[in-house]
């Protein structure tokens, strides 16, 4: 049994009737079809001597026994065996427990990953060219001093500096030895891994020119950010001023202290460094993705993404726990979709830029334990609200 790539014409048609699956043979002899009680549809390729098999947006093939094999009909029966009818004189059956078991889709991983390597390549390069060129009197310059100004403004400074969830908190520590806010500081590191062009241009690439979650994403991400930063400014009398333990341990040079001749090779060294540190979650991503749909019965995946409530709760976690880059977590989003509801997936795809173990650690040790524990409860309880809102919300309309 082998795994090919689904080809879509189009998820959701312009006039809203059918959808189109492209197979990898245009001339394999399609002749008849049957759809299991799970939903799994069943087909038979003539020319190529083979069942497929469409599941969850994965398209298989089964090799019959036989090389000379025609496979004309399909049926499947009550206890989930497939029938077909074989032109050469054959009555096939494929039992039940061989036609639901299911190989690790290695082309879905791969697809991910593909897809998502441009988007994550330039985002390196962007973060490592702001974090080279970028000074924090520069950004201290146009600070606002009104707090609620200053939290709107970083918040939506990532327009101007996209850099990754990666590069994000060394440039806010670099701010904050400038005399940036903590505060404000931390309304750009909760914002600005999403709310850039790089991310929000990959997360309409993934969901296929979609603006409704593209704008849904932006705008769950930014309201964790100017909440946090607001009630930071309130509860953390330390964000209120930049902390000295930052300005001494921010050790990395400002832009004009590097030479012209070493910069390029500074620039290209940071990206590689960010590239390495996160391609191997991406992949982890991948994996655990075409794992879950692979292993997991489809009516047990089906019964809790439907789940207005319990489909929020599965995936956040879940987001923390696989750290994955920014740019590259709308294709692991998106293959999510097909099981999982709306809000469940923003919330996947908003939890897991602001709360991750990957930069754990790093956020700890940045902005002290009271301060994170703000970032973490605040963003945990309104991402999920929000994510339960919209189910509601879509379950009405």
């Amino acid at each position: 049994m082998c795994c090919l790539p689904l080809r879509s014409s189009t998820d959701t048609p312009a006039d809203g009737r059918f959808s189109e699956y492209k197979v990898r043979n245009p001339a394999a002899g399609l002749t008849s079809l049957a759809v299991a009680p799970d939903g799994t549809v069943w087909f038979t390729e003539l020319r190529e001597h083979k069942l497929g098999r469409l599941r969850d947006g994965n398209l298989i093939e089964l090799q019959l026994p036989r090389d000379d094999a025609r496979p004309f009909g399909v049926a499947v029966d009550g206890e989930g065996s497939v029938w077909y009818t074989d032109l050469t004189g054959w009555l096939g059956r494929v039992p039940a427990e061989q036609a639901s078991a299911f190989r690790l889709d290695l082309r879905g991983i791969v697809s991910i990953v593909l897809q998502s390597l441009p988007f994550v390549l330039a985002g390196v390069f962007a973060s490592a060219f702001v974090q080279q060129h970028l000074t924090g009197q520069m950004v201290a310059r146009w600070m606002p001093r009104r707090p609620w100004a200053a939290v709107l403004v970083s918040s939506l400074f990532g327009f101007v500096v996209p850099v990754c969830d990666c590069g994000v908190i060394p440039l806010a520590r670099r701010l904050v030895a400038k005399g940036v806010p903590v505060y404000a500081a931390t309304s750009f590191l909760v914002a600005a891994p999403v709310v850039n062009p790089l991310v929000l241009l990959s997360t309409a690439f993934a969901f296929q020119g979609n603006p409704g979650v593209v704008a849904l994403r932006f705008g769950m991400t930014l309201s964790v950010a100017v909440a946090v930063g607001l009630l930071a400014d309130r509860l953390v009398p330390a964000a209120r001023s930049s902390l000295p333990s930052l300005t001494t341990s921010f050790t990395g040079p400002d832009k004009d202290e590097i030479a012209v001749g070493p910069r390029l090779t500074s620039l290209v060294n940071t990206a590689t460094a960010e590239y390495f540190d996160v391609i191997f979650f991406i992949v982890l991503g991948a994996l655990f993705t075409a794992a879950t749909q692979t292993f997991v019965p489809r009516g047990d995946l089906t019964a809790l993404g439907s789940q207005p409530v319990g489909s929020v709760l599965a995936l956040m976690p879940l987001a923390t726990v696989l750290s994955i880059c920014s740019e590259a977590d709308a294709f692991v989003a998106r293959a999510f979709a097909t099981t999982f509801s709306l809000g469940a997936v923003l919330a996947f795809m908003t939890i897991g830029q602001i709360v991750d173990l990957r930069n754990g650690l790093l956020l700890w040790r940045t902005l002290g334990v009271r301060l994170v524990a703000l970032i973490v409860l605040v963003s945990y309880v309104l991402v999920f609200a929000e994510g339960a809102l919209l189910n509601r919300l879509v379950a009405v309309t």
